[in-house]
């Protein structure tokens, strides 16, 4: 999907592809697998000083536009993100079930170039300065969550418990 913006230079294009396998291995135990890509591809990324000053350094308001930007043509942050997961739900006879997840990340950015602006303006253009910066990353994510749903009854009404851990790791 596209997106363009109404601020100058910025613009952003996604696209993603996705499959998931449910299958019942026994009447009380399903299982789902599935896997996904996706990329996402911005242009025009502004960094931690984002936007051009309201002000001029006597006070005075500044006149930009709504959609003027300060960004170089070559400001960008593309990223790819590929997961897989598995999902295994058992239930018992006593309607208590079993559930446990698995999934794994790979976040991919490929170009994260950004641009900051600081300092203080002055009517004559004067007084900011611009820095632009990179930022190449490789994460990798996995997650284990496992946890049982107890249901019961009390003072003739329907509870709930649900118990279970959760393990997660991330290295960049």
């Amino acid at each position: 999907k596209d997106k363009n913006s109404f601020i100058d230079k910025k613009s952003q294009e996604n696209s993603l592809i996705y499959g998931i396998v449910d299958s019942d291995i026994t009447d009380n135990t399903t299982i789902s697998v599935g896997a996904s890509y996706e990329e996402n591809n911005k242009d025009g990324v502004m960094g931690g000083g984002a936007s051009l000053p309201s002000f001029y350094s006597d006070g005075t308001k500044t006149n930009f536009s709504r959609s003027k930007s300060y960004m170089f043509d070559w400001s960008k942050w593309d990223t790819s993100i590929t997961s897989y997961f598995t999902d295994v739900k058992h239930y018992f006879d006593n309607d208590i079930s079993l559930n446990m997840s698995y999934s794994h990340n790979e976040i991919h950015t490929k170009d994260r170039i950004v641009t900051d602006i600081s300092g203080v303006l002055n009517k004559d253009g004067s007084g900011l300065s611009a820095t632009a910066s990179k930022y190449p990353q490789k994460i990798k994510r996995d997650n284990i969550d496992i946890y049982d749903s107890i249901p019961f009854e009390l003072v003739k009404k329907e509870h709930e418990i649900i118990v279970g851990t959760q393990y997660n790791k991330e290295n960049d």
